[in-house]
């Protein structure tokens, strides 16, 4: 765990913001949200949880020196604090070096697709969870994700420096950057650049490792196609990368445990268990096709002297009610109710065929009586039950 950075400061503003306050510092070091696409700082002031670091309002104020990143920010606490009176800040440094991590380990990433895929980062999204990449490059296939992954292996083993520094405009041109410099920000005096050794040079105002050893890990958990020719690329980093490696591992364990398999040979098992069960459901869905015509026969056989058919069933899968219903809906003069087991209660169908009362008329009745839940048309509503008693449901359809 990386220690918090602790000092001391003071409040020189103060202003409530809906049910929070926005507070300025006398010497404000906590890093803004968004800033340089990456997370912002969190921690405390006054004893007090930093809810939110905003960035200000003006672009130039933010990155024309390396300080003012920091300075013009605002931060979100919860309760008011008085103003000129010290206060003890801590910014989270382990939250602070996870951040650098991920951060270092994008820029450190794009070089390499840049320089050996000419795979262009079109964007780029830090988020609590993971981190996300986008490239100019589709299709991109998980062979290629390999060879990445083992590139910036080999760097984070090489522990290349990785430099922060100030550059003034007129000198700029002296690097190779991987981006050329925004329009919005090309009048600025200086620039703000990330140089990790002869790898890669990019403007940036996050903060960073200070050598690509320091990343630990990368690795990537998703790789999906976006905008038709785009490629998205979500990776961890650090600890994030470790902590995943962690909790797949001990599913992967648990899993060939409770299938009596090993690591070598779980994909045959799964690809087994998935072929039995596509075959089970092909025989549930013949037995189940079979039992509900053998019970509409035996429905439509039996005649009512007076009064509609009344039909109240708790069957054993909702694969069997839902195909007696299909029966049932297309006979006249029909109201029925078939119950069946889940998981959390009981599914429902209600079916009325009635002339002068439709299913959504007998739903509502029964609504609360029963805790329905559930929605359909003036035919057929389906939904769930807390609880089912066949006899009193009964009771209400033939009461009408």
């Amino acid at each position: 765990m990386t220690a918090d950075i602790v000092y001391e400061s003071e409040i020189t503003e103060i202003h409530k913001k809906g049910s929070s306050y926005q507070v300025q510092l006398r010497d404000q070091r906590f890093h803004p949200d968004g800033e340089g696409g990456q997370l912002g700082d969190r921690g405390t002031i006054g004893g007090q949880n930093v809810l939110q670091v905003l960035p200000s309002d003006s672009e130039e104020e933010r990155t024309l020196t390396e300080s003012s990143i920091y300075e013009t920010a605002s931060l979100v606490i919860q309760d008011p604090l008085q103003t000129r009176t010290p206060i003890i800040c801590a910014i989270d440094g382990t939250r602070r070096t996870d951040i650098a991590q991920q951060h270092s380990a994008q820029h450190l990433m794009s070089a390499f697709l840049a320089n050996h895929f000419r795979a262009q980062t079109i964007g780029f999204q830090m988020g609590e969870g993971s981190t996300t990449v986008d490239i100019d490059l589709a299709p991109w296939d998980w062979e290629k994700t390999v060879r990445l992954e083992e590139m910036c292996f080999e760097a984070i083993l090489a522990q290349i420096p990785i430099s922060v520094f100030l550059v003034e405009a007129d000198e700029i041109s002296q690097y190779n950057l991987r981006k050329p410099i925004p329009e919005k920000i090309a009048h600025f005096p200086r620039f703000r650049l990330v140089q990790i050794g002869d790898l890669d040079a990019s403007l940036c105002s996050g903060f960073h490792t200070t050598n690509t050893g320091q990343i630990g890990l990368i690795k990537f958990i998703r790789v999906e196609r976006i905008k038709g020719s785009c490629t998205r690329l979500t990776f961890l980093a650090g600890k994030r990368a470790l902590r995943d490696y962690q909790r797949r591992v001990r599913l992967l364990n648990e899993t060939t445990q409770k299938l009596s398999t090993s690591i070598d040979e779980l994909d045959l098992r799964v690809n087994k268990l998935l072929d039995e069960h596509i075959s089970t459901r092909r025989l549930n869905k013949h037995l189940s096709e079979e039992l509900a015509r053998q019970m509409y026969a035996k429905v439509s056989s039996h005649e009512t002297k007076t009064g509609p058919h009344i039909v109240v069933e708790l069957l054993p899968t909702g694969d069997i009610a839902s195909e007696f219903s299909s029966h049932l809906v297309q006979m006249p003069a029909l109201l029925a109710f078939l119950a069946y087991e889940m998981n959390d209660g009981y599914g429902f169908i209600l079916i009325s065929t009635l002339k002068d009362s439709n299913a959504l008329e007998f739903y509502s009745r029964m609504q609360e009586e029963f805790s329905l839940k559930g929605g359909g048309n003036e035919k057929m509503v389906r939904g769930k039950a807390e609880r089912i008693d066949l006899e009193e449901i009964r009771r209400v359809l033939k009461s009408g």
